[in-house]
């Protein structure tokens, strides 16, 4: 049996596992100068953190994909965007104070 509390545990610990991954794969994006993560970024921090060499397998450097005539352009070239870690102007002045 699952305790209630479970699900938002192992919610959480997915989410900072995913935030862990993403920012190891930002830095490789940074160096190469881009804003947009690639596929490769994240193979690069897999294969440079120790802690994440259980992905190894699934985070591969291989750049040829095939694409199926039947899959849309959107669905087979999906990018990650990292957004300004900055404080916008407009959030400075919702904030209630």
């Amino acid at each position: 049996m699952v305790s209630a509390e479970s699900p938002v545990v192992f919610s959480k610990a997915c989410e900072l596992f995913i935030l862990e991954l993403t920012l190891r794969a930002w830095l490789f994006a940074e160096d190469d100068k881009r804003r947009t993560l690639q596929r490769r970024d994240i193979a690069r921090a897999v294969r440079h953190e120790d802690l994440l060499q259980f992905l190894t397998d699934v985070a591969t450097f291989d750049d040829h994909t095939v694409l199926s005539p039947s899959l849309p352009l959107s669905r087979a070239c999906m990018h990650v965007v990292i957004p300004s870690l900055k404080p916008s102007s407009t959030a400075e002045s919702n904030s209630v104070g």
